[in-house]
């Protein structure tokens, strides 16, 4: 996790899948992607970025403020 007096950053994990899929299925946030994703595909996304910490150390991050 990484802190700043404004902000936070912490790995991503399955409790964000509620609040992902609402931006993720949201066609106007996903017009430059070929189409919105499905909820599954959410959950494949974080999962993704899970194994990425566990085998790499590293993945995309999620943060709040």
């Amino acid at each position: 996790m990484i802190e700043t007096k404004r902000l936070y950053l912490r790995e991503l994990s399955i409790e964000d899948l509620d609040d992902l899929s609402e931006i993720l299925m949201d066609s106007e946030t996903m017009q430059y992607y070929p189409q919105p994703f499905s909820k599954e595909k959410v959950k494949g996304w974080i999962q993704w970025n899970m194994e990425s910490y566990h085998h790499h150390g590293h993945g995309l991050w999620g943060g709040c403020t």
